[in-house]
């Protein structure tokens, strides 16, 4: 049987969700050079994914139509220098 929603989420017990945080804790940092950037294609990915499954809304609640400039979505100019 399929994994049932847990607190909103897909993992099937919190005994999943915090297995998941624990691999995830180290991951956060594996391809960057210090805390808290991000790159265009990390960040592209993630929200082509969310864009293509209709997750992403306009003003007006309706999922928008065209793909958005993903470049334009993020900075790391507010962050210290590695």
């Amino acid at each position: 049987s399929g994994a049932k929603a847990l607190g909103g989420t897909l993992f099937g017990s919190t005994k999943d969700l915090q297995d998941s945080q624990t691999y995830m804790s180290q991951q956060y940092i594996a391809d960057a050079s210090c805390w808290g950037t991000q790159s265009t294609q990390v960040w592209t990915a993630f929200t082509r994914f969310l864009y293509r499954n209709g997750v992403l809304v306009d003003a007006n609640n309706k999922p928008i139509t065209q793909e958005p400039n993903y470049s334009a979505m993020f900075t790391n100019r507010f962050l210290p220098s590695c």
